[in-house]
């Protein structure tokens, strides 16, 4: 890999190796980014979080970690973990090896369907959980396959990564090009060639991929209408997310609070499906408080 940034550390999670970061002192809490393996116009990465780490490990031990099969972290081993349940076992076990828990999770998108399943199916490494822009988790469905074909850019490279970006965004200011040098380097890659490979030409992303999302997704949602999450919860999104609409998190949040007395919702005004990149200031305010009140018992 030509460009890997110079604070990573590296574990070995059930065989592979795993890129993360690993700053300040406090109550842990681990972020968890979005996207899938593969990506064809985005490389999702624990750089995602870039805007958010600094302030956030002021006061915070933060941990950021690449999914399995994206950014820097190694491709699945196995031919069943190129799912969304890989990816949640992967990150189960990146938790247990590290013996940081229990942990704050806070995960995006995908991520945050990664992070509300490790709060459900193993709560004693779990703290609490935030959602981020997550409509995997929630009922109905989001618009990817609609702002894919808005692109007219050749998947993979720098110019489909910043209109997909400016496409799932309220605002762009955020939209740094320092996040576009790391999308560059993680698309061009062997790495993310061999994945898109293996999830498009070999057709596990039909096959695997979402075959499992959809059978593990409908069973989600089944348990938190009938039990919820065992631990404090905050649904946090974007008022103008166009990717994942406003009104999901309003219904995820009424299905998961009817169990939960301490589940919260934070909504972003003027931000997308990038909310916690637009709204860096706000989303670690909010978090740490967040947090704080959780470890608190409130």
């Amino acid at each position: 890999m030509s460009f890997v940034p110079a604070d990573s550390k590296w574990i070995d999670v059930d065989g592979g190796k795993t890129r993360y970061i690993d700053q300040g002192q406090g109550q842990p809490i681990v972020l968890v980014h979005g996207g899938t393996m593969g990506d064809l116009n985005a490389a999702s990465s624990l750089d995602d979080w870039r805007p958010n780490i600094d302030g956030l490990s002021k006061s915070h031990r933060v941990i950021a970690l690449d999914r399995l099969g994206q950014g820097f972290t190694a491709n699945p081993l196995r031919t069943q973990d190129w799912s969304l349940r890989g990816s949640i076992n992967h990150l189960k076990a990146f938790l247990k090896t590290l013996d940081v828990g229990p942990c704050h999770l806070v995960g995006h998108s995908e991520g945050g369907y990664a992070v509300c399943r490790t709060a459900i199916e193993s709560p004693a490494l779990v703290a609490s959980c935030v959602i981020v822009d997550s409509y995997t988790t929630a009922t109905g469905s989001g618009r990817d396959e609609f702002f894919a074909a808005l692109n007219p850019h050749p998947t993979g490279t720098r110019a489909a990564a910043q209109t997909q970006y400016e496409l799932y965004s309220c605002t762009k200011e955020h939209i740094s090009s320092e996040w576009l040098d790391i999308n560059e380097a993680l698309l061009s890659s062997e790495q993310n060639r061999a994945a898109r490979q293996t999830m498009d030409g070999d057709g596990l992303r039909s096959t695997i991929y979402q075959n499992d999302l959809l059978l593990d997704r409908d069973q989600l949602l089944s348990q938190l209408a009938a039990r919820g999450i065992a631990r404090p919860i905050m649904v946090m999104w974007g008022y103008d997310d166009p990717v994942a609409s406003v009104d999901q998190s309003y219904q995820l949040y009424r299905m998961v609070a009817q169990h939960q007395q301490r589940s919260h919702l934070h909504i972003f005004n003027q931000a997308g499906h990038y909310s916690f990149r637009e709204r860096p200031a706000e989303f670690g305010r909010v978090i740490s408080e967040f947090v704080d009140g959780a470890f608190d018992g409130n």
